[in-house]
């Protein structure tokens, strides 16, 4: 599954302190996900909390927000 390659470049980026990458991987595994999965599925809701962390990360709390 290619959404889980993003995801696990997502994580990768996220631990080497590059949150605005992270972000951008973990929105494609995302969109990948919701074209694949059923709208409520597990993965896809763990996508949008990695997305609303990363924001978090870089102060932008209000944006973070939404994706809780």
């Amino acid at each position: 599954m290619i959404a889980k390659i993003y995801l696990n470049l997502g994580i990768i980026n996220s631990q080497q302190g590059e949150s605005e990458q992270a972000i951008h991987f973990h929105k494609r595994s995302l969109d990948l996900k919701t074209k694949e999965l059923p709208a409520m599925h597990e993965d896809i809701m763990n996508s949008y909390v990695l997305i609303a962390h990363e924001t978090s990360r870089l102060g932008q709390h209000e944006q973070a927000c939404k994706y809780y």
